[in-house]
């Protein structure tokens, strides 16, 4: 048993390392989208605003590098996976360490991580912080130990992603409570893993406007903007927009019709960014402060005089998100805001996209439903065992506020979003129901 043991951990080890050298060969500096080539042209122009969180641009400022970003967060997944697979093999557990180890290193993840993105960034901080919260409820850790070593990767997925804090708020609170049974200490741990998200708030505030000195775009108007749309078209125009949050206040009554032409709940970048017909969108990106007050305003008596549309609405595009997910990988060569990324080895790109399709084809349908019907059966069997397993727990609900979270403010279903959600359930499915003693 023990020979074939070690023979496995050669195996996992030696694939774990010929998937970083890889990605380091081939797809370095990583593959580029929309969202990382603005973040990229930030930096290059030193001016910053936080319609992307300048938290990104760390690995930028740290090493001057256009791969840092890539580099970093392959390296931090890599090394949780060994955390993961090498505390199962330790406890001889070499059939969990497999299962974990598929989870983790199928394509939809390993290869969803050559996206130079945000959520790649949280991602992987939030799967090394469970992998070190996993080693401290085996009592392998100290907790001042593991304060110190997750504290910069929680500031850091808070950082690149603020709604992250609905996944970091059950890990904080495992911190501090562990497997301890008495009421007081429940209590103790929440108002500390409470206290400790609003220290990341003011540590987030400080790094992105007074460090990065960012300029204050309101992303959020993308949000409000996409309910005060679907109220307009459920009620049928009884509720109207304010004719100056339109990209041609002039244009009202032809801006009206095309308003519910564009818009659909299965997203909302037709009414953003491109058009069914290719027309100019009704809405521009970015607005003036002034402008963001007056929709901020609109949305907020509106939502509650109109509660019924708006919960429809937002139901029917989670709905839609948990039915159907878009899975897609950055382009080999992006060309855009001046500059052009391109992976070391472009002619591996094929291959790794046909493999990254396959596997997303069985996923393609229902997967998201069928995930979250996982996670709660296994959040209930897990709360209900005589010893219940207080880090599985916590893991599962990590992910379960984090999916629930996109319920309101969900603008279009990419798999990006969902990630965490789909790894910290599968990830608890392979952790035992009762706490190991």
């Amino acid at each position: 048993m023990i020979k074939y043991q070690k023979s496995l951990s050669y195996v996992l080890y030696g694939l774990l390392i010929v998937y970083y050298f890889f990605s380091i060969i081939f797809i370095r500096p990583g593959l580029f989208l929309g969202d990382s080539a603005f973040q990229y042209y930030e930096f290059l122009t030193g001016h910053y605003t936080d319609w992307q969180p300048p938290m990104m641009n760390l690995g930028w400022s740290l090493f001057r590098a256009i791969a840092s970003p890539f580099i970093i967060h392959i390296s931090i997944f890599v090394f949780s996976v060994y955390l993961f697979v090498s505390a199962f093999l330790k406890d001889n557990q070499p059939v969990r360490a497999v299962i974990i180890f598929i989870i983790l290193m199928n394509p939809l993840v390993s290869f969803s991580m050559f996206n130079v993105l945000k959520d790649n960034a949280m991602m992987a901080s939030l799967i090394f912080i469970s992998a070190i919260l996993y080693q401290y409820s085996r009592a392998q850790l100290r907790f001042t130990w593991v304060l110190c070593i997750i504290t910069p990767f929680i500031v850091y997925a808070f950082g690149v992603r603020q709604n992250a804090v609905f996944s970091i708020c059950p890990l904080l609170f495992f911190l501090f409570f562990k497997d301890n049974k008495k009421f007081l200490n429940f209590l103790i741990a929440c108002l500390c893993a409470f206290f400790s998200c609003f220290i990341l708030f003011l540590i987030n505030y400080f790094v992105t406007y007074s460090v990065y000195a960012a300029h204050k775009d309101y992303p959020e108007v993308i949000m409000m903007k996409y309910d005060l749309t679907a109220i307009e078209c459920f009620t049928h125009h009884q509720y109207k927009l304010p004719n100056s949050t339109f990209a041609e206040p002039e244009k009202e009554t032809e801006n009206r019709r095309k308003l519910c032409e564009d818009f659909s709940v299965k997203q909302s970048d037709s009414l953003f960014w491109w058009t069914p017909e290719n027309r100019r969108p009704v809405f521009r990106g970015g607005v003036t402060f002034e402008q963001y007050k007056i929709i901020k305003s609109e949305w907020s008596q509106t939502i509650p005089r109109h509660l019924l549309e708006y919960l429809e609405f937002r139901a029917q595009v989670f709905g839609y998100s948990l039915v159907h997910a878009n899975w897609y990988l950055g382009a080999a060569t992006h060309d855009e805001y001046g500059f052009k990324t391109s992976m070391a080895k472009p002619h591996v790109y094929n291959a790794v996209n046909k493999v990254y399709m396959a596997s997303c084809y069985m996923v393609k349908h229902y997967f998201g439903l069928i995930v979250l019907c996982l996670n709660i059966a296994l959040l209930l069997v897990s709360i209900f065992k005589s010893s219940p397993n207080t880090f599985k727990i916590c893991l599962l609900l990590s992910g379960l506020c984090y999916e629930l979270m996109w319920f309101f403010i969900l603008p279009v279903p990419d798999a990006r979003y969902f990630l965490w959600f789909y790894i910290a359930t599968f990830v608890s499915f392979t952790l035992p129901n009762v706490r190991e003693k």
